[in-house]
């Protein structure tokens, strides 16, 4: 049987009205390198906490822009590619319960499940995120 692998893209780009914004975390993820071994791969998944496959996890970044007196303070970056994994709806649950708390201005996550469509998270101001 051949693996289903779920493609994850997209950005979300953040506000900062406050005068010391926490730095966000999305949770912590399973990375695994070349040189991973059986034991610390099982060891990585089962501390992973974002949408993870059998090869690991997607990844997020937070990129921060530099002081200025524009309101947006910078952008989170996430991808992945999650083999044995097809599960949208936990993405969705996943961005919603880590984003709550940010001052988020838009946002958007792209998903292509091999054989599915491909479909599109959204955040708007109004309606939080959206398929």
């Amino acid at each position: 049987m051949m693996s289903v692998w779920t493609h994850i893209n997209g950005q979300i780009r953040l506000d900062n009205w406050d005068r010391e914004p926490k730095l966000p975390f999305l949770g912590k993820m399973a990375i695994f390198t070349v040189n991973s071994s059986g034991e610390e791969a099982r060891k990585l998944l089962s501390e992973c906490e974002v949408p993870c496959g059998s090869e690991g996890s997607l990844r997020w970044h937070f990129h921060q822009n530099p002081p200025s007196n524009s309101v947006y303070w910078g952008y989170i970056s996430i991808e992945g590619d999650l083999r044995d994994y097809d599960n949208i709806n936990e993405i969705l649950e996943w961005i919603k319960s880590v984003t709550i708390a940010l001052n988020i201005r838009q946002g958007m996550l792209q998903i292509e499940t091999e054989g599915l469509d491909t479909r599109i998270l959204s955040y708007d101001c109004n309606n939080g995120w959206k398929l």
